[in-house]
């Protein structure tokens, strides 16, 4: 049997009440001192996940906003070459 969620918090919780395992991302794996639960990162096959930036549109973003954006946008355009 299989369960799909909405929420992370409610599949943590499913499976803090022993109700099975859970694939979240990896913001959402417990940390090691956890009292209940261990996470591993899953290696084969790796998963990954398509992920988006906005910002408001004709709007000056301030300057540690831009210089994110920049980051984010020189990284993913060199891992695309």
């Amino acid at each position: 049997h299989f369960c799909e969620v909405q929420h992370v918090p409610a599949l943590v919780s499913m499976v803090e009440a022993g109700l099975g395992v859970g694939v979240v991302p990896r913001l959402a794996m417990p940390d090691e001192n956890h009292g209940t639960l261990v996470s591993l990162p899953l290696r084969n096959p790796a998963v990954s996940r398509t992920i988006g930036l906005i910002h408001p549109r004709g709007k000056t973003l301030n300057p540690v906003a831009r210089l994110f954006y920049d980051l984010l946008a020189q990284r993913v355009g060199a891992r695309q070459k």
